[in-house]
C-alpha cells in the first residue's frame, strides 16, 4: 500500500505540470517552430530575470556571495537571450543579419554562462568584506563585457557562427566544445568545494551543468537546419537546466536562509519573552489612546502594584496608581520631557492596590513605526523603596560622621593647646634646670604637637568641604590673591608674582582661598633655593579658565604625581615633613567640586607647576 503524503502529492504535481508543459511545447513546435522557440526562450528569459530579482533583493539576508554573483550573471544572460530570441530567423526584427546573428548571440550567452559558473566557484566558502561595493562592481563589469561583444556582433566584428547554405562554422562547433570543457571544469571545481553548499543545492547545480553540457552537444549537431530536431532538443534541455539553477539558487537556498532566519527570530522572541518576564522592573506596553490602555505587562508589574493580570489587562491608566492630587503634575512632567527629549524619566510617588505609596524610578518612551509615527508607549517602573531607605540611612550616617569630626576636632585641640603651652612654660621658666638633651626633647614635643594640631585642622577642613553650602558671588581674584599672600607672609627671599591679570568670577570665596592658599603655602614650604620665585598666571579658554602656580623648588619625580594629591601622603618621613599631607588633597577636592581638574608638571631640580581649571558659568 502506497502512503499518500503531502510531499508525494507535491512531487506528483510537479511531474504532471512538467509533462503538460513538454506536451504543450511539442505541439507548438509542430504548429509553428518559431512559436515554440519564442515560448522556450521566454521561459529561459523569465527564469533568468527571476533569479536576479529574487537573489538581488534578498542579498542583505543571505550570506552566500556565490549566489549573488551568479544572479547578476543571469541578469545579463537573460538580456542576451532576449536579443537571441528577437534575432532568430523568421522574427524579422534585425533585417540583413540572417541565422548567423542568432547563432552568434547564442554562443556569446553560452560562453558568458559557462565562464560565470567557473568564476563563481572561487567565491564558495569566502566572505566578501564590502558586499555592496562588490555587487555594483560585478554589474559594471558584466555590462561592459556584454556591451562590447554585442556591439562587435552587430558591427560584424564577431566571428561567424552560421553560414547560409553551409551551416555551422568551425568556430561555432569548436566553441560549443570549449564551453562543454569549461562546464566540466566548473563541475570539478564545485565538487572540490561541495562542503560549502547544501546537499540539495549541490545536486541541483551538478544536474543543471550536466544537462547544459547535453544541450551544448545537441547544438553542435543541427548542422544547417536551425529548426531541426537537435535544435529543439537542445532548447528542451536548456529550459530544464535553467529550472534546476532556479531551484538551486532561489527556492532551495532562500528556503534554507529563511528557515535559519525564522529560527533565529523565534530564538530571539523566546529570549525577549524570558527576559521580559524575569525582570524585577515593571514593564508596561500601552496603546496611543487617551487615556492609554494596558496592552501587555510582565509579572513584576503585578507583583509591584499588587493587581492581578485580569485586573489590569485592557484597562486604562486611570487605575488608582497615582493619587488624584499628583495626577496633573505627573502628566505635565511626561508631556514636557517627551516634547523636549522624546522620552521622560524621573522619580515619583505611586500607589499599590492597597493604597500604600512608594517611590519609583519612572521611565516612558514612545513606540514609533517605520514612518516615525507614534503608535504606543513602553513604560518601565522600578520600585526604589530599598534604595531610598538606604539613601536616608546614609545621609543620617554622614551627618553623624560630620558631627563627630567637629566634636573630635574641638575636643582634641583643647588638650593639645594645653600641652603646647605647658611645654613652652617649662622651657621658659625651667631652662636653667634642664639639660641640653631635655630641652631638645621638649622642643621636639612642641613641634610634634603643633604638627598634630595642624593635622586636626586639616582633617576638619577636608571633611566639611562638601557639606558647607556654596555661597556664589562675583569675586575679583586679583584682590583675593593679594589678601591670601598678605596672610601667608612669605619670607623675604621668596618673591610671588602675578604674571597675568586674573578674572572676576562667580565662585565661592572660601573655595578660592582654599585653592590658592594651599598651593602657595606648599610652594613656599618646599622652595630650596636662596632666591625663590613663585609665578601665578591665568589663561582664558573657550569653556574654562586655566590657572597655574609655578615655583623653582626641588621638583617632584613623575612617579609621585598622583600620590601627592592623596590625603596624608608626603614625600618625606612624617617626623621630617614640612606639611600635613592634606593641603593638596583639599585643593583637588575643591577644584573637582567646581567642575575643574588639577594636574602637575615638574622637573626635578628645576621646580613644579600646578595647573587647575575652573568652568565658565
Amino acid at each position: 500500500m502506497v502512503l499518500i503524503t503531502k510531499k508525494n502529492l507535491d512531487k506528483s504535481l510537479k511531474i504532471f505540470i512538467s509533462i503538460i508543459l513538454a506536451i504543450f511545447l511539442h505541439l507548438c513546435s509542430l504548429y509553428n517552430y518559431l512559436l515554440f522557440h519564442s515560448i522556450a526562450e521566454g521561459f529561459i528569459i523569465v527564469i533568468a530575470i527571476c533569479i536576479f530579482l529574487i537573489a538581488w533583493n534578498s542579498r542583505r539576508i543571505t550570506d552566500n556571495d556565490y549566489f549573488t554573483f551568479l544572479s547578476i550573471a543571469f541578469l545579463f544572460i537573460g538580456g542576451i537571450e532576449f536579443l537571441h530570441m528577437l534575432g532568430y530567423p523568421g522574427m524579422n526584427i534585425f533585417i540583413g543579419y540572417g541565422t548567423n546573428l542568432a547563432a552568434q548571440l547564442w554562443i556569446l550567452v553560452r560562453y558568458l554562462e559557462s565562464i560565470s559558473f567557473l568564476i563563481a566557484t572561487i567565491l564558495l566558502g569566502k566572505r566578501i568584506q564590502n558586499r555592496k561595493r562588490f555587487s555594483y562592481l560585478v554589474i559594471i563589469l558584466y555590462f561592459m563585457i556584454s556591451s562590447f561583444f554585442i556591439i562587435s556582433i552587430f558591427l560584424r566584428f564577431f566571428p561567424d557562427c552560421f553560414v547560409e547554405g553551409s551551416g555551422l562554422t568551425i568556430f561555432k562547433i569548436v566553441s560549443e566544445y570549449i564551453i562543454i570543457a569549461i562546464l566540466f571544469a566548473s563541475i570539478i571545481s564545485i565538487i572540490n568545494k561541495k562542503e560549502n553548499l547544501d546537499r540539495d543545492v549541490f545536486q541541483l547545480i551538478i544536474f543543471s551543468l550536466l544537462i547544459t553540457i547535453g544541450a551544448e552537444f545537441c547544438f553542435t549537431l543541427y548542422e544547417n537546419d536551425p529548426y531541426g530536431l537537435f535544435n529543439q532538443l537542445g532548447h528542451y534541455l536548456t529550459i530544464l537546466s535553467f529550472y534546476f539553477i532556479y531551484r538551486a539558487l532561489i527556492v532551495t537556498s532562500l528556503h534554507g536562509t529563511f528557515k535559519v532566519l525564522f529560527k533565529d527570530l523565534k530564538k530571539s522572541k523566546e529570549l525577549l519573552e524570558t527576559t521580559f518576564a524575569s525582570l524585577d522592573t515593571a514593564i508596561f506596553i500601552l496603546d496611543n489612546k487617551l487615556p492609554p490602555t494596558f496592552l501587555d505587562f510582565n509579572k513584576a508589574a503585578c507583583d509591584i502594584f499588587g493587581h492581578s493580570r485580569d485586573e489590569m489587562l485592557g484597562k486604562t491608566t486611570k487605575m488608582k496608581m497615582i493619587s488624584k492630587e499628583h495626577h496633573e503634575e505627573f502628566l505635565n512632567k511626561i508631556v514636557k520631557m517627551v516634547e523636549k527629549w522624546n522620552y521622560a524619566s524621573f522619580e515619583f510617588e505611586m500607589k499599590r492596590k492597597d493604597g500604600q505609596s512608594f517611590p519609583v524610578d519612572f521611565y516612558i518612551s514612545p513606540l514609533l513605526d517605520d514612518n516615525r509615527n507614534r503608535f504606543g508607549w513602553v513604560t518601565a517602573i522600578k520600585d526604589i523603596t530599598d534604595r531610598k531607605d538606604a539613601e536616608n540611612d546614609l545621609l543620617l550616617i554622614n551627618q553623624e560622621l560630620k558631627d563627630f569630626s567637629s566634636i573630635v576636632a574641638h575636643d582634641l585641640k583643647a588638650p593639645l593647646r594645653n600641652i603646647i603651652n605647658l611645654v613652652k612654660w617649662l622651657l621658659r621658666d625651667s631652662a636653667d634646670d634642664l639639660s641640653e638633651e631635655g630641652k631638645d626633647n621638649l622642643n621636639l614635643m612642641v613641634k610634634q604637637t603643633t604638627h598634630m594640631n595642624a593635622l586636626i585642622d586639616g582633617i576638619h577642613q577636608y571633611s566639611k568641604i562638601d557639606r558647607v553650602h556654596k555661597n556664589i558671588t562675583q569675586i575679583n581674584l586679583n584682590e583675593l590673591l593679594s589678601e591670601v599672600i598678605e596672610v601667608l607672609s612669605p619670607p623675604e627671599n621668596i618673591e610671588i608674582t602675578i604674571q597675568t591679570a586674573l578674572p572676576v568670577l562667580a565662585v565661592d570665596r572660601t573655595h578660592m582661598i582654599q585653592i590658592f592658599s594651599n598651593l602657595l603655602d606648599n610652594a613656599v614650604k618646599f622652595i630650596d633655593k636662596p632666591k625663590g620665585h613663585i609665578i601665578i598666571s591665568c589663561e582664558e579658554k573657550q569653556n574654562y579658565w586655566r590657572f597655574s602656580v609655578a615655583d623653582n623648588g626641588p621638583g617632584i619625580e613623575e612617579r609621585h604625581f598622583e600620590r601627592i594629591f592623596q590625603i596624608f601622603q608626603t614625600l618625606t618621613p612624617i617626623d621630617e615633613a614640612k606639611g600635613t599631607g592634606i593641603g593638596l588633597a583639599i585643593v583637588k577636592k575643591v577644584v573637582e567640586m567646581n567642575g575643574g581638574i588639577l594636574w602637575l608638571e615638574s622637573t626635578v631640580g628645576e621646580g613644579s607647576t600646578f595647573y587647575f581649571t575652573l568652568q565658565k558659568v
